[in-house]
């Protein structure tokens, strides 16, 4: 017998998603956010939002002054167990062609070092996250982000659990409302809404082409060989660590592709291939 179990590194079930998009005419990020965070009792207080607003994304929006960002504190790392070298090695061999590069690979690979991960990032980055969360700088790859993804992709760390530890800094006075409140947005729900708009519209999804876009996606895509600044600190950090943060891909990399009229599907298809 075959026994489906629900997926318990997300909030919601895909079926809760399509019951929440049923009859409506658009689907917009904010309503999900707000059923998720009703339901689940996140950043609640007596049943209204925690400071009395729902969104603090006006107060997320800073960007640094002109001597750039100061005292970003160092990103932790994890050295290559006997494993991941083993596999990084299978990797130099049998896909040598391919993009990107192995050489950085500091990534945590086990429960224990995600759990380091995360403690970190909410002990030195969660207070500063909200105001340069939509900030960039040229060769400042890290910033103030969490850079818990891959982790929780991998189902290292729950959403949950993630979430939890972020409102637990907040309630403590460890840090700012605004800060916490758009760190759990983007987990809580962009993380959410993504996948709940990808598993009720695919397969049809990845054929859309609304603006008829028929642009090939420039060779330099796979290089970072560009004189355009913003786009070559984006896609060389990308292939050198395997990262890039939200908005360098929204608004760097995706929004050159749209302004270009880039096919969405090879867009999509470069996106699978470097993250």
């Amino acid at each position: 017998p075959l026994d489906v179990r629900e997926d318990r590194h997300f909030y919601a079930t895909v079926r809760e998603f399509a019951a929440h998009a049923k009859g409506r005419k658009s689907l917009r990020l904010e309503y999900w956010y707000r059923e998720l965070r009703v339901k689940h009792g996140v950043l609640m207080d007596n049943g209204e939002p925690a400071g009395g607003r729902w969104n603090y994304d006006s107060e997320n929006r800073e960007a640094f002054g002109a001597d750039g960002p100061q005292g970003v504190p160092p990103r932790v790392g994890f050295a290559p167990d006997a494993v991941t070298r083993e596999v990084i090695a299978l990797v130099r061999e049998r896909f040598a062609a391919h993009p990107g590069s192995l050489d950085r690979f500091d990534w945590p690979v086990t429960r224990a070092d995600a759990l380091v991960a995360l403690q970190r990032f909410i002990d030195e980055r969660l207070a500063h996250f909200g105001p340069w969360q939509d900030a960039m700088w040229p060769n400042e790859p890290w910033l103030y982000h969490s850079h818990l993804a891959a982790a929780m992709n991998l189902k290292l760390l729950s959403a949950r659990e993630v979430v939890e530890a972020a409102e637990a800094a907040w309630r403590a006075g460890r840090a700012p409302l605004a800060s916490v409140e758009g760190f759990i947005r983007q987990v809580l729900g962009w993380r959410e809404y993504v996948r709940g708009l990808y598993w009720t519209q695919m397969p049809a999804y990845v054929e859309r082409n609304a603006l008829a876009a028929r642009e090939p996606l420039p060779d330099f895509y796979w290089t970072g060989a560009t004189p355009m600044a913003c786009l070559a600190d984006a896609i060389t950090q990308t292939l050198e660590t395997g990262y890039a943060h939200h908005i360098q891909r929204l608004m760097v990399t995706g929004l050159y592709a749209l302004l270009l009229g880039v096919q969405p599907r090879q867009v999509h298809a470069w996106y699978l291939a470097v993250y």
